[in-house]
């Protein structure tokens, strides 16, 4: 059932193609070795866009590209080599040209389409092709990782159809190389996606997905390594960026900000005056950029309070130990559950067990907040010992 309903979207471009054009992507997606890369894939891509489809200006080319971007799918060599993906799209679009009846202008906007998803990520659309091209080319992009925007369930799956077209490679080389790819688009995640509307349906998830899957396949690996770091405790905070007009700041409030003494019990942890830290840089002129730290281990209830009480609350403590009791014209509210990993009694034992069960592992490196420092400059100088120790071929990852 599922081929007959593609079928239904290939009618829409088959007068652009040869006419063996769909027996020869039959071939490839129906080889029962694929598990995820087959008619599925391609029917939930196409159903995608058809909803989609007021993004699109050309959408036939669209339907094109995703009919062709995986017509060759093979994961290993002759000499069970594992096969690098660019080199299965530099073919789908080598047999896409081949295949193809559109004006060489309509065919190549199509091949940079397929070639775009060896990249992704860092994908640009060229200039000089037709009008409306470049949200094309994103919405395309958009469309091929929508799939990590699934319920958690079908993310699940479609992670163990992946597993079983690469069922020759070693468990945890495979697991391994997802880590790797999920790390990747955790680093990225508020850029996964590049049109808004991509990111309304699908980002929300995709970020929990991922953050799940590391945590599951971190486990499978190794369960010793998964219970030691979730073992590491860390408290959640919410903050709220407020900006107001310059003018009404009181005059005497420069510098850093302030912070509360936690034996005070006060609702805001502290409060940091973006613009004065960082003039020019975090507000237009005239405006002033202030953020707001709630929450922590003694002030958990005010995680649950939804925005608006949220505000209101900052608001009166901003009131009570600065005088501004200005409405502010900007309010931005972010929640981020388990924000700053706790080092407590024991911190440096853990991270010397961790580092000996890592040595199981070669390859397979650990960094972030967690470990030896919450702060950015911190994480920084983790980030560039670790890709030292990378380059060096160690496997201590501390």
């Amino acid at each position: 059932m599922t081929r007959v309903r593609v079928e239904k979207f290939w009618r829409a471009i088959a007068a652009s193609h040869k006419e063996d054009a769909f027996d020869i992507l039959a071939s490839g997606y129906a080889d029962p070795k694929r598990g995820y890369h087959n008619w599925s894939h391609l029917e939930d891509l196409l159903t995608k866009l058809d909803t989609l489809k007021q993004l699109a200006t050309r959408k036939d080319l669209l339907v094109a590209a995703i009919f062709w971007h995986d017509a060759v799918f093979v994961t290993y060599e002759p000499n069970g080599a594992e096969r690098p993906d660019s080199v299965n799209v530099r073919a789908s679009a080598a047999l896409f040209e081949e295949y193809s009846l559109y004006p060489p202008a309509d065919t190549q906007a199509v091949c940079e389409l397929i070639l775009a998803t060896t990249t992704h990520l860092s994908a640009r659309a060229s200039e000089g092709r037709y009008r409306g091209f470049s949200q094309d080319f994103d919405l395309f992009l958009d469309l091929d990782l929508s799939s990590l925007g699934a319920s958690w369930p079908v993310f699940r799956e479609n992670l163990d159809q992946i597993h079983f077209e690469y069922s020759l490679t070693p468990r945890e080389i495979f697991y391994q190389d997802r880590l790797h790819m999920f790390e990747k688009f955790q680093d990225c995640s508020e850029n996964l996606y590049r049109l808004k509307e991509s990111r309304d349906l699908w980002l929300a998830q995709a970020q929990e997905n991922i953050k799940r899957a590391q945590a599951e396949l971190l486990e499978l690996l190794d369960k010793e390594i998964s219970g030691e770091l979730s073992s590491i405790p860390s408290n959640s905070i919410c903050l709220v960026g407020l900006g107001f007009p310059k003018k009404d700041v009181p005059k005497h409030l420069d510098g850093f900000g302030y912070l509360s003494p936690q034996r005070e019990g006060r609702p805001v942890l502290g409060v940091q005056w973006c613009s004065d830290i960082f003039p020019d840089l975090r507000a237009p002129e005239g405006m002033a950029l202030w953020r707001a730290l709630a929450g922590g281990p003694k002030n958990t209830e005010v995680l649950r309070a939804s925005d608006t009480e949220l505000v209101s609350t900052v608001r009166e403590e901003l009131a009570r130990v600065t005088g501004l009791n200005t409405a502010p014209e900007l309010v931005e509210v972010v929640r981020w559950p388990k924000a700053i990993p706790q080092y407590l009694v024991g911190h440096s034992l853990r991270l010397e067990r961790i580092a000996l069960l890592l040595g199981k592992f070669p390859g397979l490196f650990l960094g972030g907040s967690g470990f030896k420092g919450v702060a950015l400059n911190d994480c920084v100088d983790q980030a560039h010992l670790m890709a030292k120790r990378v380059l060096d071929g160690g496997v201590d990852p501390f």
